[in-house]
Parts: structure tokens; sequence; C-alpha cells
């Protein structure tokens, strides 16, 4: 391959985030750590215990959290994986109201992300994702703004980076998590 290829490739892979939950979420990680560790990873954490993740992400059985946290330190002690000030482990959680949007769930998470905050500055970041009400079987629903504000005032007193993602495109059935559903209705109808 010419440099100029290789460059222009590692180049945006540095500007890649990756995000991934599913059944082989262990082996992904790892696999990402080796072949392209500049690439930015996001995980889809939703709970903070294993017994409630199970609840909200079946596919949780496969890799209990103990074993996926470790995966994470595996991951943010690699010194091949570029972590600084700007790039950090993304962890996704959907805040969902009366399932996982407690002040109990909000100290349970900060307990087992304080202690991957890093030595050096802050490698981990939460970002908190109010729920998109969808078409599925769950009766569940998205959380009030003072809920996220709370759970968002526990986590970032706590010391961890903590951000909210606003919904966009609710209105149009385009928010997160709403055109996967949407999609999949589809396929299946036709």
């Amino acid at each position: 391959m010419p440099f100029e290829q290789r460059y222009i490739i590692q180049f945006r892979l540095y500007y890649l985030l990756l995000c991934y939950v599913g059944r082989q979420v262990i082996p992904y990680m790892r696999r990402l750590r080796r072949s392209a560790p500049q690439v930015q990873l996001a995980i889809s954490l939703h709970a903070p215990t294993q017994e409630l993740r199970e609840k909200i992400v079946p596919t949780a059985r496969a890799y209990p959290l103990e074993k996926l946290m470790h995966a994470l330190d595996e991951h943010l002690e690699d010194p091949r994986v570029n972590l600084n000030s700007s790039r950090k482990v993304m962890m996704e959680y959907v805040v969902i109201r009366g399932v996982n949007d407690s002040d109990e769930c909000a100290r349970q998470l900060l307990d087992l992300l304080k202690p991957r905050i890093g030595k050096s500055g802050k490698n981990v970041i939460l970002n908190l994702i109010p729920y998109n009400p969808t078409d599925v079987p769950e009766n569940y629903e998205a959380p009030t703004e003072e809920r996220v504000r709370s759970f968002h005032s526990i986590i970032r007193e706590g010391g961890v980076l903590v951000t909210v993602r606003y919904e966009k495109g609710q209105d149009i059935s385009g928010a997160c998590g709403q055109l996967v559903v949407q999609a999949e209705k589809e396929r299946k109808r036709g």
C-alpha cells in the first residue's frame, strides 16, 4: 500500500469511534485493541449491575459485567491505546424511567466507573442518553429532565466526566434507537 493511502487510513481511524454491544463484545474489544488501537471505543453499558443489565440488554448474559469491566481495564492499561485529554473510552448509558434512573443506580454506576478514570486524567466519559420511546414489548418510558439532571449531578460530583445526549428527531421517529426498531419491523413485513 502506498504511503499516502496508509497515512489517510491512519488519519481517519484516529477520528473513528466504535460502539458495540452484543454477544461478542469482549473478543471484539480485544481485537480492536490489537488491530486498531487508534480507534476510540464506546461501550454500551446501560446498567450498573449484571442483573439489571440483563433485563435491559438480554445479550449481556454472554459476558457478565465483571468480565466486561476487566476487558475495559485491559483496554485502558494498554500502552498502544491512545487515550488523552480529548480521547476517552465512552460508556453509553440509556436512561430509562423507573428502570435505571434512580439515585441508587447513579451511585452504583459511580462506584463501577470511578476506579477507571485514570491516574493521569480522566480516561472514561459517561454519555447519558435519555430513552426515546420505541415500539418494543417493554413499556419503557423516557426519564424526566429532573431525573436526568439528578443522575448527571451524582456522577459529575463523584469525579467522572459525564455528558447528556439530548434527543433530536423523536417527532419523526428518527431518534436514537427508533430507526432500528422501525427498520426491523419493515424488514419482517416485507
